[in-house]
């Protein structure tokens, strides 16, 4: 994604210049009073550059500030509900172990080892995924001592570590690209990034009692209960310190 960033740049900078080289040959031939031939082939390829650079560009810098936008199996997603005696539905991760950026296991029995972890699915090349992660930390920082863990989770290694450099974040990071055991994950996959969501001690996906307008905004608003409690429970978009930190507030109260 940010090779294409900057092919898309320089696709526009280079046909700029061809242009730009053109037009000072007019000017040069028009003062000197000399016939002008404009290599026609020059303005052509950078207008070409110019065009297909822009292009590439605009579809960048959607991906960047709207995020992913993956194929959702909704089937898959229902079939996995559980339906309680009561008829209540929830949602559980299954059993996984991944390795994170330290080396260390993340799997359900770490999950057992809190109250409540906070899952964030972001990626590198995101705007809106970067922009919430100082919010994230401290967020972490501020609650880790009350029973609650956080792991970010991504899939594009590529420019990664920067981030999370420049972020100083001290959470767990996982990245669960190819050759990882993290279909688990999968359940939780949202319409776009970032996403966020809370796991119990259990690995049951925790309500957060989403405006309506917010659960039924990926998914027809008469569908299925099992969608409608999935995604009361996937925040879509970058979140506040402040939304998080009620949430959690009312989880340990």
């Amino acid at each position: 994604m940010l090779m294409l960033f900057y092919a898309g740049i320089a696709a526009v900078i280079i046909g700029l210049l061809m242009i730009l080289a053109d037009l000072i040959i007019l000017i040069i031939r028009a003062v000197k009073k000399k016939s002008v031939k404009v290599p026609a082939i020059l303005i052509g390829v950078g207008l070409v550059l110019a065009i297909a650079g822009v292009f590439t560009y605009v579809m960048v810098v959607v991906s960047l500030f709207d995020g992913a936008s993956p194929d959702i199996d909704y089937t898959d997603k229902i079939e996995m509900a559980e339906t309680a005696e009561d008829g209540s539905i929830s949602y559980r991760i299954a059993d996984f172990s991944v390795i994170d950026d330290n080396g260390n296991t993340f799997d359900n029995s770490t999950l057992a080892e809190y109250k409540y972890t906070v899952i964030n699915y972001w990626e590198p090349w995101c705007g809106p995924c970067k922009g919430e992660l100082p919010d994230l930390e401290k967020l972490y920082e501020d609650y880790k001592d009350r029973g609650i863990n956080m792991v970010g989770l991504y899939s594009d290694a590529d420019g990664a570590e920067d981030v999370i450099m420049k972020n100083g974040l001290t959470y767990a990071t996982v990245c669960i690209g190819d050759g990882t055991d993290s279909d688990a994950f999968s359940l939780f996959d949202a319409p776009a990034i970032p996403s966020t969501i809370i796991l119990d001690s259990e690995g049951r996906l925790v309500q957060l009692d989403l405006p309506e307008s917010e659960i039924t905004a990926y998914i027809d608003t008469d569908a299925a209960e099992e969608l409608r409690t999935l995604y009361n429970g996937i925040a879509i978009g970058a979140r506040s310190y402040k939304f998080w930190a009620e949430k959690l507030d009312a989880l340990l109260s």
